[in-house]
């Protein structure tokens, strides 16, 4: 039986990315941490690791190491105490289960654990007091700052998922706190977001994205600020509409999809059902040699959490999320509001640099200076790091989701900033047309080496759009594709409008009619809503737009030979050339020339004249003579061969 490549490397107590790279190095094939072991490979590199590590223990080095005194802070992690005592997280927790002590890799020890723990381990251990939280956080923030210009920055998380199928539960699960029943002051509420700090230090930054909306017009203004998506799916519910939106949503982000299969404790749930569901869709589960990780979840009961933060935390591995902490901050606004009491403010997720109290910075069509901070559980911040979630007081007008933050040097920096971009986006109005749209698909992506044209298909029923989906597959070709991104059986909502904005995509619609919100949102982000109550005409509008997408070929037409026979010249240096038509026509018009000698090309252009006799002709045909000349070739001999021909584009 194959096993995945984490799962060897949480067995050995090893980050999944370093086994990767020592597994290449064994010459075994592996792409990533998701591939998959035969149970030969998965036993040799264990083997050959677990001796590495026995070699190492029993070094004079080693044996030196037994007998220092290990400084072990109350309250300390199993994974961390592992690192302490240079153990195997893994080794450490099956040793604690056998005296007793049943713990997981977070877990806290207390004092008389870790005295147990000692004693079995033979340990010389001095227990300290553990740091207040707030030390701990200044010492881990310099250790960063210390390393240079980048620092490894959190995960953020976009959760995502049909409505009632437990997101917002799940959430308030994972930050052990109550998101819809807040205490007053605190702003998860508005802003959707919450940072959550693990016991080993690890923090996961989460975005919530009711109906995707903030989630989709964030990409569609180029803001990719998610790293990972949590697809929750109800066991008891399975796959449903903004199930498959998400899903295409996170696609379109080329983000990893982690799903939180919830509700497993409810009774008569196939979570087995739901896997098929979804690998319709294009999730495969890894343990079927696929990429996605499943995690079987109950949010209101916490179960599985712990599993699936290790899920979340293991593609996080994987990924290069380094952000640079020198020069000014950016970053991007994911909701606004007004307040009665400090007016217009937005939340911000910091991309990179440290935004500090008293910074100018603009935004938008706005600008201002940063009177305050308050982070997602209240509290009151004078500076905030890559990946934080703030909520910033200070705003001249209300910033608008998705738009870009940036820090500036100083108010009359960020006015002149805010001024010429307002200007821009003036100019810019009146020039504005759609983004996609079939008659302009030539001139859009004329530039590019791969043509694709992205639609979003919506049917009144199940028969005609099944019927409509397969003919326009059929179109797709070798120099183009036709790629249906979304499709599903129902009217075109405002979801689909945002999903083509944000893929350049343009929506056809199939014996449906269109609400007049929605109409008017595609108008206002240039999305092109096509509508047909006859396939044919879809389809022939659709293969009319794809061909003339396509970069015209240029075709060379042979019209007639000719072979020279004779060469003549006159005093006054012109040379003409007698010759025998011996295929087609010669032609003059229109046509061009090229002269082979042994099948060699001498010359090519165009002929200056054609004759028969001592009168110019247009044209000489099969088995005549001719005369004839060409103003920039002399060179004629006996026995070349004259080729006419026309280039037509195709």
């Amino acid at each position: 039986m194959k096993r995945p490549v984490y799962e060897l490397a949480k067995e050995l107590g090893l980050p999944a990315k370093k086994l990767l790279e020592e597994i290449k190095g064994l010459g075994i094939v592996a792409k990533s941490h998701m591939s998959t072991l035969s149970k030969e490979e998965y036993e040799l590199v264990k083997n050959l690791f677990l001796e590495e590590k026995k070699k190492s223990s029993s070094s004079p080095a080693s044996k030196t190491s037994e007998k220092q005194i290990f400084k072990i802070p109350e309250g300390i992690t199993v994974g961390n105490f592992a690192e302490k005592i240079g153990s195997s997280p893994t080794e450490l927790i099956q040793k604690l289960i056998k005296i007793g002590i049943m713990a997981n890799l977070n877990q806290s020890l207390g004092k008389s654990e870790i005295e147990i723990i000692g004693k079995e381990l033979g340990l010389d251990i001095e227990i300290t007091k553990a740091e207040p939280h707030s030390e701990n956080k200044e010492k881990h923030r310099k250790r960063h700052l210390g390393k240079g210009k980048k620092i490894r920055r959190p995960p953020v998380v976009v959760v995502m998922g049909h409505v009632d199928h437990g997101k917002t539960t799940l959430l308030d699960t994972i930050s052990k706190k109550n998101i819809a029943d807040k205490e007053k002051g605190k702003i998860t509420q508005h802003i959707g977001a919450s940072t959550v700090e693990l016991e080993d230090g690890n923090k996961i930054i989460f975005l919530d994205t009711p109906g995707h909306e903030a989630f989709t017009s964030l990409r569609a203004r180029g803001s990719q600020i998610t790293d990972i998506a949590v697809l929750v799916v109800a066991a008891d519910d399975g796959v449903q509409p903004q199930t498959k939106e998400a899903i295409d949503h996170a696609k379109a982000a080329q983000i990893p999809i982690v799903v939180a299969i919830n509700k497993i404790d409810k009774k008569t749930v196939n979570p087995e059902k739901v896997k098929m569901q979804l690998q319709s869709l294009g999730l495969i589960p890894d343990e079927m040699g696929g990429t996605t990780q499943f995690v079987n979840v109950s949010a209101l009961n916490n179960l599985g959490i712990d599993k699936l933060l290790e899920a979340i935390l293991l593609e996080y591995e994987m990924l290069e999320t380094f952000a640079n902490i020198e020069g000014p901050a950016k970053g991007y606004v994911i909701e606004n509001r007004m307040d009665k009491g400090r007016g217009p403010v937005g939340t911000l997720l910091i991309e990179s640099g440290i935004l500090k109290i008293g910074n100018c910075f603009a935004s938008g069509n706005t600008f201002g200076k940063v009177r305050a901070m308050i982070d997602d559980h209240g509290r009151n911040l004078t500076e905030a790091l890559p990946s934080s979630i703030v909520e910033l007081s200070g705003f001249s007008s209300l910033p608008i989701s998705g738009d870009t933050f940036q820090v500036v040097k100083s108010e009359k920096e960020a006015r002149e900033i805010v001024s010429k971009k307002t200007n821009q986006q003036q100019n810019a109005k009146t020039k504005e047309k759609a983004v996609f749209t079939l008659e302009g698909l030539q001139e859009q992506l004329g530039k590019q080496k791969i043509v694709e044209l992205r639609c979003i298909v919506k049917s009144d029923v199940q028969g005609s759009h099944e019927a409509l989906k397969k003919v326009l597959e059929r179109l797709s070709n070798e120099e183009m594709n036709l790629n249906i991104i979304n499709q599903g059986v129902g009217s075109i909502n405002s979801s689909d409008v945002l999903l083509a904005e944000a893929s350049k995509a343009i929506i056809i619609g199939f014996n449906l009619g269109v609400q007049g919100s929605v109409q008017k949102m595609a108008i206002e982000k240039g999305v092109e809503i096509r509508l047909y109550d006859i396939i044919y005409d879809a389809i022939d509008d659709i293969k009319k737009a794809m061909e003339g997408m396509l970069s015209p070929k240029i075709e060379e037409i042979l019209i007639g030979k000719a072979e020279i026979k004779q060469v003549f010249s006159n005093s006054k240096g012109k040379v003409a050339a007698g010759a025998q038509v011996t295929e087609g026509r010669i032609v003059v018009k229109g046509a061009k020339i090229r002269i082979l000698r042994d099948s060699e090309e001498l010359y090519k252009g165009r002929l200056n004249s054609l004759r028969r006799f001592k009168d110019s002709v247009a044209e000489v045909k099969q088995g005549y003579e001719c005369g004839l000349s060409i103003a920039d070739f002399k060179d004629f001999q006996p026995g070349d061969i004259i080729e006419v021909y026309m280039l037509q584009k195709k």
